[in-house]
């Protein structure tokens, strides 16, 4: 056979001050009910009636409620009268021409024009790229000569990643066809770079 507790007590209020007891609103606040308690409507009607203590006391000191709020004064940079707005559209305008500048297929194959960096991310894309190119240009798969090109493009030697050094090797395979392949890869390292 199963007890049952005996009942609760009622709860006591003596000795608890009016400001503590319990609400019995639930779900409005998990905060005490003292914490929640709401101004006397006699107060609001003080402070509208022109108590400016009480709109005092709603603001910090710092704060000026009779004053329009004003703009802060523009920056001035070296007292050069430049706003930072000017130097943001003259940053966007320089940004926007460097995306714009125009290489052309000269430009690429000038023997000190170097290539773009590989980045580690996009190793796997750029060896697809070249594997599909050889197998274009040579009819079958060459992994020699993909991985011949794969460091040449990975080599931390800047000179080396020349696409003139690039150029001069693979002429002696793929002939006129070497032109080609090093202007459409240079241009996919650097579609993959300005990303």
């Amino acid at each position: 056979m199963m007890r049952i507790p005996p009942p609760l007590p009622p709860l006591s209020t003596e000795g608890a001050s009016a400001a503590t007891l319990d609400s019995g609103r639930r779900g409005v606040s998990n905060l005490p009910s003292w914490m929640t308690k709401t101004t006397p409507t006699s107060a609001l009607d003080g402070a509208q009636s022109g108590d400016d203590t009480r709109k005092r006391n709603l603001y910090t000191d710092s704060q000026d409620i009779d004053q329009p709020q004003t703009r802060k004064p523009r920056l001035e940079m070296d007292g050069a009268g430049i706003s930072m707005a000017q130097i943001r559209a003259e940053n966007e305008a320089e940004d926007a021409a460097y995306t714009k500048l125009e290489i052309t297929n000269d430009d690429i194959l000038n023997p000190t024009a170097l290539f773009p960096p590989l980045l580690h991310h996009e190793v796997p894309t750029v060896r697809a790229f070249v594997k599909e190119q050889i197998i274009k240009y040579l009819g079958e798969e060459e992994p020699t000569m993909i991985d011949f090109v794969m460091s040449h493009l990975q080599s931390p030697e800047s000179n080396e990643r020349s696409t003139g050094a690039l150029l001069d090797e693979l002429s002696l395979v793929l002939e006129t066809d070497s032109q080609l392949f090093v202007v459409d890869l240079f241009r996919l390292l650097l579609s993959q770079y300005n990303r």
